[in-house]
Order: structure tokens, then sequence, then C-alpha cells
């Protein structure tokens, strides 16, 4: 059954697809094809409306577990209505003014809880190792402003002054520049938003300086792409959570006739194009974490800038870059493109070739990849390793050189509709939506006169269904984008 099925119509969603074996419209790429019939946009409509009704249902839930409001009481009033008189004293008054911009809102014991998130995110040595900064604890004992202090996560960005920084347009190459330490303050609230500890993104919401909506989109400009502002992390969860219903809705992907398993699914090129597009390793790294942790993905494994690491084996898909064939002569006019595919960077790609390779070559097609293990992998050797008469602690040092850790939460690997899979599946599902939940619940903290939030995710909603089922025939993109009368 698909996730949430007594409250989304599922079957209605999916039956405005057709399931294709080629389509000359993608590539001769199997895959589900959208119905160009005159109730297709009618279902949609009423499958989005569904959506949103209960996103907005389990939002309100969600915000119910919170404080009604942080904002404080006008000392003034406050203090009159105690004691009928009007308070002059100052330093009574300051008890109950507006909390400072050093009130300290991430909490030690949070701390410690987003430090391995953290960990995955911060930036790396040259040598692609973690920080040593990390060796002396997520606690930074730097409580004087005058202290020097180099640790992970400094006191004073625990403040909520760091959270409320603005965010000022820049031109290219200057995001950094303008915006790092407000993009970095940006990457604790997009951690805070996956683990579910929303109170202190909610207190920067009440306050009188806050800036997240304007950080909804960002990036470090135009031409690069605005993918580094919180919204990814819902436009990911969106994405996988489509795709993996839908597809549930098609069993003869997973399902054969006698009821064993198969994986017909996971060749097609909604799926691959879904896997890739979520776990790419540009961005927000922070939104694929969820994803990635789920299927096994490595780090670079996908990039915008895709080639095929063997690029005579899928020669069929490539083509000579002119514009990097051009600068390379600007530079160099004796500068040669030479024997076929020795110089790399003068190719790039036709168009990427999801569901025209197996799932495994899909896998290994921009970055080979090696088995990625399971919980109950790291088990099983560490076990075998004790059967040889190995001491534990030289067990764990075999396994921590050979860095031999898990890495996937699927037991079955790769294989998200296998029956040995199903807890895990459930629980993935779960808080795809979870996380759509928490970003509509900001949204609706954030809005005002000026900013629809919920109009915004219908449309990131319609932009992510476009994206994994798009094909080019004609009229596709208005049957997505103009389902429900509204841009």
């Amino acid at each position: 059954m698909a996730h949430q099925a007594e409250r989304l119509p599922w079957q209605t969603l999916a039956s405005v697809f057709d399931l294709k074996p080629t389509n000359p419209c993608q590539h001769d790429a199997p895959n589900l094809h959208p119905r160009d019939e005159p109730k297709t946009g009618q279902k949609l409509s009423q499958f989005l409306d569904a959506f949103f009704k209960a996103a907005n249902l389990d939002a309100q839930r969600e915000r119910e577990k919170y404080p009604e409001r942080y904002d404080p009481l006008d000392a003034g009033i406050f203090l009159k209505s105690m004691t009928g008189e009007e308070q002059q004293d100052e330093g009574v008054r300051r008890q109950y003014d507006r909390p400072s911009k050093k009130q300290v809102i991430l909490a030690d014991e949070l701390v410690d809880k987003i430090t391995p998130t953290v960990r995955r995110w911060y930036p790396k040595n040259k040598d692609g190792s973690i920080s040593a900064k990390f060796e002396q604890g997520p606690q930074c004992p730097h409580i004087n402003d005058s202290d020097k202090c180099e640790c992970v996560l400094p006191f004073k960005e625990r403040q909520l002054a760091a959270f409320q920084r603005e965010y000022y347009p820049n031109d290219c190459w200057e995001f950094y520049q303008y915006n790092g330490e407000a993009y970095r303050n940006l990457e604790f609230v997009k951690t805070l938003i996956l683990l579910g500890e929303m109170d202190p993104v909610l207190q920067v919401c009440s306050s009188d300086e806050c800036h997240l909506a304007r950080w909804w989109e960002a990036g470090p400009c135009y031409c690069e792409g605005m993918n580094l502002g919180w919204n990814v992390i819902c436009d990911y969860a969106i994405k996988m959570y489509l795709t993996l219903n839908i597809l549930y809705c098609f069993p003869e992907t997973w399902q054969a006739n006698g009821g064993s398993s198969i994986d017909d699914y996971r060749s097609l090129a909604s799926y691959q194009m879904a896997i890739r597009l979520c776990t790419i390793s540009e961005g927000c790294q922070i939104a694929t974490y969820p994803h990635r942790d789920i299927f096994g993905i490595q780090d670079k494994q996908f990039s915008s800038h895709a080639r095929p690491f063997d690029m005579s084996r899928w020669k069929q898909f490539l083509k000579l870059d002119d514009y990097t064939v051009s600068r390379m002569r600007e530079m160099n006019p004796e500068w040669d493109i030479g024997p076929e595919f020795t110089k790399p960077s003068a190719y790039k790609l036709r168009f990427y070739p999801y569901g025209l390779m197996t799932y495994d070559e899909f896998l290994n097609f921009e970055k080979p990849v090696s088995y990625q293990p399971h919980s109950n992998d790291v088990s099983h050797v560490r076990w075998m390793l004790g059967q040889k008469g190995l001491p534990a602690e030289l067990t764990d040092s075999i396994l921590s050189r050979a860095n031999y850790i898990s890495v996937r939460s699927l037991p079955v690997d790769g294989k998200p509709f296998h029956p040995g899979n199903k807890i895990e599946l459930d629980r993935y599902l779960e808080e795809c939506w979870q996380l759509i939940v928490r970003c509509l619940m900001l949204g609706h903290e954030l809005e005002d006169e000026d900013v629809d939030f919920e109009k915004r995710i219908r449309r990131l909603f319609k932009v992510c269904i476009r994206e994994v089922f798009r094909c080019d025939c004609e009229g596709a993109v208005e049957l997505f984008y103009n389902s429900d009368g509204q841009s």
C-alpha cells in the first residue's frame, strides 16, 4: 500500500500515467508517460488539493507541539496588569523586555545532537579528512567576545543574533564575501529542520529581525543556480515521496505474476532521475542526506556537470563541447583535441541517458562505486573476525582502518520495494513526509501579505512532478503547471 493511502488518492494520481517500454519523447527510454486525456488535469488538481489538505493539517498539528507565541509580552503592559501601577524601574522592566540578541537558542544538549550531521557538511581538509576541530568536542568554551575562537560552532554563533543575519544581493563569485556568515547559520537551520528540532527555528521566526523567508531560495548567483536555500530540503523530499509512491501503484514493475519480487522499476527513467537529482553533490548537501543514506549513494557519485567515467563505452551519448573547444583554442591556437577522449573536458553529454542503462550501470556511470555496507554487514564481518580468534580491540581497529561502516539503511541493497525492505521504506517515506510538513509549517510561520508559502510549495510540487516525469510532447509542461489553475 502506498504511504498514507487513506488520505492521499495515489491511484487517482497514478491513473494519469501509462507505463510504456519505450518513449520517443524521452529518447526511447522506458518510463511512465502522462496521458493526453481531458480529465488528466482534473485528476492532478484533485491529488494536489488532497496533498495540501493533509500536509496543512499535519503542519498545524506539528505547530501545536510548540509554544503558541514566542513574542515576549510588552513589559509595561504586563507589569501594570500585575500591580495596577505604571512601572518606572527600568531594571525591573528589562527582566521582561524582548530577549537579548545574545540569548542562546542552541542549548548544549541540542549542540551534541546536531554535531554528527554538522560533521558531514562542515568543510573538509584538502585531503578530504574531517577537520581536527571536531577532536575538541562540540561545546565551545569561548564565552567571552574577546576570546579567540576557531571552534566548529562558536558560542556566539549559538546566539539569536547569529540567526538574524540578512541576505545581501551579490554579483557572480561574491556570494561568500557578502553572505558567508549568514549562509553558515542557514546550514545550521537546515540541520535543525532535517532533525526535527524546530523550536530554535521558530524562536528566530518570532524575532524582530528574521530573514528566513529570503533564504527560501538562494544561490551563489543565477548563472550558477539557486540551489542553496532551505527550499531544497522540501524539493528533494517531494521528488522522492512522489516518485516512490507513484511507482508503487504500478505493481508490474516490482512484482512478478507469481508474486516474487522483481526490480523493473529501477530501469525506469523517472526512478533513476529522482535518485540522481536528490543525491547530487552540488548545492545543498544537507538536503541529500536522507536520500543518500537509504540508497547508499556516495559523496560525489553524481555531479551536475556529468561525464561518463568510461567515455568509450558510452560514446553514443557524447558530443564535442564547442564552447570549451573554442575557449581552449583562444588561449592556445595550437591546442588540439587529439585522439578520441584523451581530453575529456572537450566533450559533454548530449543528454543524460536515464532509463537507457541498467540500475547498476547508472550507479557507476559517472564514478565507479564499491559495495555500500549495511549495519548487518558490519556486524557479520565483526563476528567473522571474532571467529578467527581476533580480540575485539583488533577487530575494531581493522574495521576502522578499512572504513567499513554502515552507509545505507536498506537491508536489501538498492531495492526499496523488496519485501525485506518494507519497514525501512515505510520509515523513509514518513521521514520525507515530515520534512515536507516541517517546511510547510515554517512557511506558514513566515507568511505575510507579500509572501504566500503554500503557493510557493504548490508550485514546487508541480515543478517536481514535471521534472521527474518529463517528456517533450506538446502541452506536457502546461499539463502539470496549470492543472490547478494557479501559476
